[in-house]
């Protein structure tokens, strides 16, 4: 039996991977090992170190240089090459979950209206399902969610190229298979907006609380739910006032609530939108008040 030989270096396998991927889906072909080693100006024999896990990828110029050729976040980057995040779970970041930004602020610009009224029955779905458990304490794990979706389950399973998938075993009964690794942050909201793109759907008439809903809004439902689930704005409110400012907020904050730094950043962006909001509108009705006082004397 031909024995496997383990990398010196695993999370610079991980990256060589990710750069890998991201550049397949970008160019729509297989791409060479030296297409990659190119992002770091490396010669064939440097190339191949680097994929064989023989060549530490732990510098600053280097993770800069691949973050600006592939235009992904320099702490993506950081966290592949440290070891925070698989090669997978990179992909998950810079392309499902920026993806899922972009279309919320998109939707949140051009539709607000629409936008406001989703936000505002999704966070009362979320709020039940949070008081029916009695979750107070972070973080909220699996098991509790899953217990409000019966006729979801889960299932580990052998999956290599994204986090997570869901198979329909029965027209009322799904199964979200993912990967036989431990769940991590990114695969927990993963998890979590596949349960919402069944709910949101198929099953909508099983969760009356979610109303009738527009068939142009249930990307948003699920992204606002796969969020809102983990970190509610009220319960990241609440552990603001437990950390230490000197520490980094968003990173304490992800590793208590345990979902991706990237989730925490949008909602605190998020909550200070509408905080922005709320103050605006105060300042409205005080001024229509003192208008209205002006006209009678």
């Amino acid at each position: 039996m031909k024995r496997v030989k383990k990398s010196k270096y695993p999370n610079s396998v991980n990256l060589f991977l990710f750069c890998q991927s991201i550049l397949q889906k970008r160019m729509g072909k297989r791409v060479q090992d030296q297409d990659i080693g190119a992002l770091l100006e490396f010669n064939p024999s440097d190339c191949s170190h680097w994929k064989r896990g023989e060549k530490n990828i732990r510098s600053i110029h280097a993770f800069s240089a691949i973050s600006s050729r592939l235009d992904i976040s320099m702490n993506t980057i950081q966290d592949i090459a440290r070891g925070k995040i698989d090669h997978e779970e990179g992909l998950f970041e810079s392309q499902e979950l920026k993806s899922m930004f972009h279309t919320l602020t998109k939707v949140h610009h051009t539709k607000p209206k629409q936008y406001s009224e989703v936000q505002r029955y999704i966070t009362h779905f979320v709020q039940n399902i949070h008081t029916s458990c009695d979750w107070t304490t972070p973080p909220l794990y699996l098991p509790e969610l899953m217990h409000f979706f019966p006729q979801i389950h889960l299932q580990k399973a052998e999956i290599f190229d994204r986090l997570t998938r869901i198979l329909k075993k029965t027209p009322h009964e799904y199964v979200i298979q993912h990967r036989k690794k431990d769940l991590t942050a990114h695969t927990r909201i993963a998890i979590a907006y596949d349960i919402a793109r069944i709910i949101t759907t198929t099953l909508r008439h099983d969760y009356p609380d979610l109303g009738d809903g527009q068939e142009q809004m249930h990307d948003i439902e699920a992204i606002l739910f796969s969020f809102n689930a983990f970190s509610p704005y009220h319960l990241i409110q609440k552990e603001l006032q437990k950390i230490d400012i000197r520490k980094n907020i968003v990173q304490e904050l992800a590793e208590t609530l345990w979902v991706p730094r990237s989730v925490i950043s949008f909602q605190l962006n998020a909550m200070a939108i509408l905080q922005m909001h709320d103050m605006e509108n105060i300042r409205l009705t005080n001024e229509d008040k003192s208008s209205h006082l002006s006209l009678q004397v």
